[in-house]
């Protein structure tokens, strides 16, 4: 699914195995998603260096997981990000 976000610059968990960045500002069709945290990979890195805190505006594939919220409500986990690409603004 193609997903178009805000990514912050802010970090968690750097110093483990599994570091995370921030995405906020979601827009995907048929979800209410504000932010997630996602796995930091590869192409993450290219596009907002360690360091770099200013937000971009991104596009890019990804899977969506649902899952259960204090037993009812459902929401939406954004894994394996790739395909990742800057977006001009007013596009």
């Amino acid at each position: 699914m193609r997903v178009r976000a805000l990514l912050t610059g802010n970090r968690r968990d750097i110093d483990t195995t599994n570091p995370k960045a921030l995405f906020t500002n979601i827009e995907i069709d048929g979800y209410d998603r504000d932010h997630s945290w996602v796995v930091l990979n590869d192409e993450i890195e290219r596009i907002q260096p360690k360091g770099h805190h200013k937000p971009i505006l991104v596009e890019f594939d990804c899977n969506l997981g649902e899952y259960f919220k204090r037993a009812s409500n459902k929401q939406v986990a954004i894994t394996n990000v790739t395909n990742i690409k800057r977006v001009k603004k007013g596009k």
